[in-house]
């Protein structure tokens, strides 16, 4: 305790409290609800005058998350004459959050006479399960007209700081440590993720629970141990890393205190194949043991590198169940509020005095198992011998192998948050948690995060504590720079990240050496011309020839990738097979002139192409070899390299090149042909100067073709949105589709009329014309081109009207040659979409040479931008909104909007919002 200012305390908190407010910086919510049935017989006049003394009574409830002193993270604040009715709330408590990081109480409450309840939501950084009985104990005593406990009975309201053990308790602290770093050493998080989480409750039969009591006896342990073990046995994993849930309170002297001594205890849970089944449970509890007093005293810096980043493989709880009302008189009922989502992969074993349940939340089809299995396993353990050397109850193996399909390869968020020791009930029906983007590796998410703006607001952004445990040991391994979680907590963007990176490293730039050469193969035969050709850029690259120039330093229209390399290819051949294809494509020799209201383009004569080949840290490295690329004279408009990188420990195919060179379609015929080359396949590339003529003629069709729709929606003309330029920064919501069974225009027409609808209720228009994007490879040949197609073309639509809107996209599709510029130049009233969507297909693969590609961030173009990506069964829709032209309560406003235009088609919220850097 230290004084701050008068009359007000502070408090440190301890790691456990710690662990807890960060989680909730990564929009995990700890509020505990619950409310309490009164007697009839009491007089309501005194009710609220009993709970205000009680909750005033207990430091702990009078507690206020603020501003450490030092500026460094957040401390307790207690100020001593804040009475009980501080407490109070005029509304129901239902659906309420409590403002943590504004200051607000951590505990409230609310009386509602008529119903005879009584509601409370308290935080559980000062509340914990053990608390409750505590809590309801005292209040029964003062509704009595009895006093208040002592405050020698109260305790203290935190964990007591550990004493320092003699010798053999410190090294054995120590061995726990060492074990922990060798399990971690080498080891891969569980990949395979359901496509939906899965909640749910399961209670065992009587007869499941008369064998886990056999179980017990026989192995000579607890029924804690016994649920573990089985636990342990299904996942089909020889070690696990599990978070165990154990209380830090010290029942000498805390046994009637109210506060949080709830923790994670991270532990090696491992199976012994050459001993018995009785045997591996009673290890098991003695691993868990070794973790819960190996790991006490850790400070959350600590703890965050002993557990690294793959987090958890599961958490596991344990909580013998009480009933705190028993012996009351005035409290006669407790109903406690829904689960709300903390954390991944949780096993919560609730015991009564006759059964046991199981809630969960699973993310992987391993733990999913124990859930599905727990039942017949201990029934199958019962009958089996106590010695017999371990195998799967169920069948052969260690476990039965995971359903094929039910899992796609993305790696599982395992948070350290508390679980907590209360009771949770199952997840309400309908519940969707967040769901983490596929940026938990260290590639991705360093990645991503340092491609994105200045403005990217750190904390909204789907960021978990082990990314930001990647980012502090990138920081030091790669430039040297220690960083504290405080540092990362405290800058709100990543532009003060970057401005204490840049002040702790005294604003040195660390210098990266590139790697030797690799041999390097004969040249190919070059199929260019030896003179120049020149032809005219069709008017959609026209487009974005221009649209280049409206900020000098622009990247709108980078396109930036990172692919990883096969395991078993050679990073020299590959090498090779890149130039090869690079050489063979004349795209990559072109210039852009402008010129007459025309953009020329002119394939230059062959060169010898040499790959660089860097040797990096970390893939967070190319930020600081990124180069600009522009089409004004002399500038460059790509830039490929071959990178190894130490951390992700990989070879990497770089690829930077400006939108004139490539769109999405490109990116794949560019990936064909090299995974071509490097199998010594001859390439038949097709170049656009081949096409040109062709292109020209099919133009000119399409737009005498083009047809406006008749009636109110053409008249209104006009593109929705609002004038001015985006800046690139984004807010960006997602919904996850069911696209089963829907075709690719069916699939076209729900995304425009979404965002269509959602457009015209915002800026109040029943009609008017929005955006699509296109391919435009129409012709012969085009398909196999490296090269820009994309273009947008304005679609029509009518709130009273579908078929306005269906019409409309059957004549862009049908005539996507032709580009705005195109349809402008012909005469028809056709202004640049402001507002737009996009339909990509997930990508069915990348030649089969690559594993992993990392998308390096990017902006942007429009003002809203809808793009959704489709797969057999579900599809992603992305929501954009331009921040710098719709302020956050539009946005808002919008994104209710898009739901209301979603509702109904199958789809369910997949992410919160967040700033980012958005592609197009």
């Amino acid at each position: 305790m230290e004084p701050v200012r008068s009359g007000v305390r502070q408090y440190a908190m301890h790691p456990l409290h710690e662990k807890i407010v960060y989680a909730e910086k990564h929009r995990k919510n700890y509020d505990i609800y619950f409310e309490l049935e009164l007697s009839r017989s009491l007089d309501p006049s005194g009710v609220e005058s009993a709970v205000e003394d009680v909750l005033g009574f207990y430091e702990a409830l009078r507690l206020r998350v603020a501003r450490a002193e030092d500026g460094a993270g957040y401390a307790f604040r207690l100020q001593p004459d804040e009475g009980g009715e501080g407490f109070r709330s005029g509304t129901t408590l239902q659906g309420e959050k409590l403002d943590l990081f504004g200051g607000g109480p951590l505990a409230r409450y609310y009386y509602d006479p008529e119903r005879g309840r009584l509601e409370f939501l308290i935080h559980h950084l000062v509340f914990d399960g053990d608390s409750l009985g505590q809590f309801a104990a005292a209040l029964e005593r003062r509704l009595a007209g009895g006093g208040l406990p002592s405050p020698e009975d109260a305790g203290g309201w935190s964990p007591q700081p550990p004493a320092r053990g003699d010798e053999g308790a410190e090294r054995q602290k120590a061995r726990f440590r060492e074990d922990f770093a060798r399990a971690q050493r080498g080891r891969e998080p569980e990949r395979e993720r359901l496509e939906n989480p899965a909640y749910g409750s399961i209670r065992l039969s009587p007869e499941a629970w008369t064998a886990l009591g056999s179980l017990a006896k026989k192995w000579r342990t607890t029924r804690f141990a016994v649920s573990a073990f089985t636990a342990a046995l299904l996942t089909g994993q020889k070690e696990s890393i599990a978070g165990v849930v154990v209380s830090r309170r010290d029942p000498r002297i805390q046994s009637g205190s109210v506060g949080n001594f709830t923790d994670v205890a991270p532990c090696v849970l491992r199976l012994d194949e050459s001993a018995g089944f009785a045997a591996n449970a009673r290890g098991m509890l003695r691993q868990c043991l070794h973790g819960m007093t190996g790991s006490e005293g850790l400070s959350y810096g600590e703890y965050m590198e002993l557990l690294g980043a793959g987090g958890y493989d599961f958490v596991l709880s344990y909580t013998k169940m009480a009933d705190p009302l028993r012996e009351s008189a005035y409290l006669l009922g407790l109903t406690l509020g829904s689960y709300l989502y903390k954390y991944d992969n949780h096993l919560q074993f609730n015991e009564y005095e006759d059964g046991l349940s199981l809630e969960f939340r699973c993310d992987c089809p391993r733990v999913r198992r124990v859930s599905e299995q727990l039942e017949p396993a201990l029934l199958a353990l019962d009958r089996a011998d106590p010695d017999e050397r371990l195998r799967s109850p169920l069948g052969s193996g260690m476990a039965t192998d995971p359903a094929a399909g039910e899992a796609s390869a993305q790696a599982a968020d395992g948070s350290p948050e508390s679980p907590g020791s209360e009771p949770l009930p199952p997840a309400a029906a309908g519940r969707t948690p967040l769901r983490s983007a596929p940026a938990s590796s260290v590639t991705r998410t360093l990645s991503n995060l340092l491609g994105r703006g200045a403005d990217s607001d750190l904390l909204m952004e789907v960021l978990t504590s082990f990314d930001i445990a990647y980012l502090i040991t990138e920081a030091y391994e790669s430039w040297g720079i220690q960083l504290t979680y405080h540092d990362v907590y405290d800058s709100h963007t990543l532009g003060d990240l970057k401005n204490r990176l840049k002040q702790l490293a005294g604003g040195a730039e660390a210098d990266l050496e590139a790697a030797a050469a690799l041999e390097t193969g004969p040249p190919a035969d070059s199929k260019l011309p030896e003179a120049p050709r020149q032809y005219r850029l069709p008017g959609f690259g026209t487009a974005i020839f221009i649209d280049s120039f409206r900020f000098l330093h622009s990247d709108l229209y980078d396109v930036r990738y990172a692919f990883r390399l096969g395991r078993d290819m050679e990073p020299g051949s590959f090498r090779r097979a890149v130039q090869e294809t690079i050489r063979s494509n004349e795209i990559f020799f072109t210039a852009f002139a402008y010129g007459g209201g025309e953009v020329t383009a002119t394939a230059g004569a062959w060169e010898e192409v040499e790959l660089p080949v860097l040797e990096l840290e970390s893939l967070a490295d190319l930020e600081r070899q990124r180069k600009t690329i522009s089409p004004r004279a002399g500038g460059a408009l790509w830039d490929m390299k071959i990178v190894r990188a130490a951390r992700e420990n990989g070879w990497y195919f770089y690829l930077h090149l400006h939108h004139l060179l490539i769109d999405h379609h490109g990116i794949g015929v560019l990936l064909d042909q090299i995974a071509e080359a490097y199998r010594g396949q001859a390439l038949r590339p097709v170049q656009y100067r081949e096409l040109a003529e062709a292109y020209e003629s099919e133009i000119a069709a399409a737009v005498r073709r083009w047809r406006l729709p008749e009636g109110a929606a053409a008249e209104s003309g006009g593109s929705l949105g609002r004038e001015g330029l985006g800046q690139g920064r984004y807010r960006l919501r997602s919904w996850t589709l069911d696209t089963e069974g829907l075709g690719p225009e069916e699939l076209e027409y729900e995304a425009a009329a979404a965002l269509a609808g959602t457009a015209a209720r915002f800026f109040g228009r029943s009609s008017g014309s929005i955006g699509a994007v296109y391919h435009g490879r129409v012709i012969p040949g085009a398909s196999r081109v490296i090269g820009s197609f994309a273009r947008v073309l304005p679609v029509y639509f009518a709130e009273d009207d579908p078929d306005v809107l269906r019409s409309s996209l059957r004549t862009a599709r049908l005539n996507q040659a032709a580009s705005v510029y195109d349809l402008q130049r012909s005469g028809l009233p056709a202004a640049y979409p402001r507002i737009v969507c996009q339909i990509l297909q997930e990508d069915s693969g990348r030649g089969g040479i690559l594993e992993e590609t990392v998308e390096l961030g990017g902006w942007s173009k429009f003002q809203l931008f809808v793009n959704l990506t489709a797969g057999r069964h579900t599809g992603r829709l992305d929501f954009y909104i331009d921040d710098s032209l719709y302020t956050p309560e539009e946005g808002e406003e919008l994104f209710r909007r898009m739901e209301e235009a979603l509702a109904g088609r199958g789809q369910r919220e997949e992410g919160a919002e967040r700033h980012e850097r958005a592609r197009a």
